[in-house]
């Protein structure tokens, strides 16, 4: 997994995500005067049991630390990835991580 720190220049807010964007926001101890985390993760796929048990690490790894988690699965095309992690730059998420195809 490759994790990178999203700098957003785009003042739009269109959706370029794929229709399996989701957002879960967790509900861990986060102290009130920290600034909400907003990751964006994008899974290339569920094509294996390693990949499913990856996506629910993540969620849960997100929920327990009170981050803000909008996911996506790419279902195995390198266009819907791309379309993800440029729906998370203008979302302007916190941070960016995925999986490699």
């Amino acid at each position: 997994m490759v994790m990178l720190v999203s700098t957003a220049c785009s003042s739009t807010n269109g959706g370029a995500g794929s229709d399996k964007e989701t957002s879960t926001s967790g509900n861990g101890s986060t102290p009130a005067s920290a600034k909400a985390i907003t990751l964006g993760f994008s899974q290339v796929g569920a094509e294996s049991g390693w990949r499913s048990a990856n996506t629910k690490s993540i969620q849960d790894s997100a929920k327990e630390a009170g981050y803000d988690l909008k996911f996506s699965d790419a279902q195995q095309k390198q266009e819907n990835q791309i379309k993800a992690l440029r729906s998370f730059i203008q979302q302007k998420v916190t941070v960016i991580a995925f999986s490699l195809l």
